[in-house]
């Protein structure tokens, strides 16, 4: 492996900001290097490295995007030292942060109690609800710095920042693996029932049930798509920024019949980050929520890293960057058990992940 130094990050960095292509700087859970590509238009082979970058829902202002990967770089992440210097002048290629609505705690959790009783009515067994915030960004912030930062304080997560002209400017560092490729093998995870670190007492029914809608779905979809020999195992226990989380692995064999691309879109969205029945919950959370998720809950997926491979990661603990501004996204799931107050401060804890590297 050929590692790149930190210059030719920022010079690509800056070409990007000139440019149509997509930036992509990343790095996956758990390895020492970090990769960054850039990527032209939209293509149609998939035969080479690609990547997709989906929405929660397509709509004409949030696309399903395809780019084709013209160079890729590696970084060896433990020795990269960014100097940034005349590189502060990004945010006159940025847009000022628009007007979108934020709830505050009363109509967030009024929010929460009007869909606990539809779910205890029977029009949901589940569904995820979210809402925005944003911060004021500090005189010295810099998005390939804030990247790396978390690349350094989230080992476990899958970190990224991504630019492109039409997409804007997205940061995050998800907890949440929506499928993995290697050769003939897949893996998929359910990440769904979520408490703060402090409480060390037995997991309550709502997060268990929580769970289990998403483990659930997750096997299913996957046998759906002929996967074979599908093995589950879990749940454990993860840590992910200031919450924790349950966790259960499902793997198997792709078929013949079916591929990466199609799995994934299969999977999406998971009732981690919609609800359950999909298709009713979707439709739920665009009425009530007032805001557009766009590529929040979506998912990126880069395919052909290497021969054979591929991955996707749900677009989670993720913010919008503007010339003045980030806006963060946070939600978490709603069953018939939730408490209005308690899911509000679900929210709370999970924004800590990124709004502590802005404050």
């Amino acid at each position: 492996m050929t590692f790149s130094n930190s210059n030719l990050l920022l010079q690509l960095w800056q070409y990007s900001l000139l440019s149509n292509e997509l930036f992509l700087w990343y790095k996956k859970p758990q390895v020492a290097h970090s990769t960054l590509v850039l990527g032209s238009a939209e293509m149609t082979d998939f035969s080479d490295m690609c990547i997709t970058l989906a929405p929660f829902v397509q709509t004409a202002q949030s696309p399903l995007r395809h780019f084709f990967v013209k160079k890729q770089h590696i970084f060896h992440h433990h020795t990269l030292s960014l100097s940034l210097g005349e590189n502060m002048l990004w945010q006159k290629h940025f847009s000022p942060c628009p007007a979108i609505y934020q709830a505050d705690a009363t109509s967030y959790e009024a929010m929460i109690a009007q869909a606990v009783q539809n779910i205890q009515g029977g029009d949901f067994s589940k569904i995820v609800l979210s809402r925005t915030l944003s911060q004021n960004l500090p005189t010295d912030f810099h998005p390939l710095a804030i990247a790396q930062q978390l690349m350094n304080h989230y080992p476990k997560a899958f970190v990224y920042v991504l630019y492109q002209h039409n997409i804007g400017c997205w940061i995050g560092a998800s907890p949440e693996l929506l499928l993995e490729q290697q050769q003939q093998q897949i893996q998929s995870v359910a990440l769904a029932g979520t408490r703060s670190l402090d409480k060390k007492d037995a997991w309550g029914a709502k997060e268990m049930a929580e769970h289990v809608f998403v483990s659930d779905f997750v096997k299913e979809t996957l046998a759906q798509q002929g996967v074979k020999n599908i093995r589950q195992e879990g749940p454990i226990v993860v840590e992910a920024g200031r919450v924790a989380h349950l966790k259960t692995f499902l793997q198997g064999e792709i078929s013949a019949s079916s591929s990466f691309a199609t799995i994934a879109a299969a999977l999406h969205p998971t009732p981690a980050v919609a609800g359950i029945p999909k298709e009713e919950a979707i439709r739920y959370i665009r009425a009530v929520e007032k805001y557009s998720r766009a590529y929040y809950t979506g998912y990126i997926a880069i395919e052909n890293e290497t021969p054979n491979t591929a991955f996707a990661y749900v677009n989670l603990r993720c913010m919008q960057v503007f010339a003045d501004k980030a806006l963060l996204y946070v939600g978490g799931g709603i069953t018939a058990d939730s408490d209005p107050k308690a899911e509000w401060q679900e929210t709370v804890h999970k924004s800590k992940t990124l709004l502590e590297f802005l404050e």
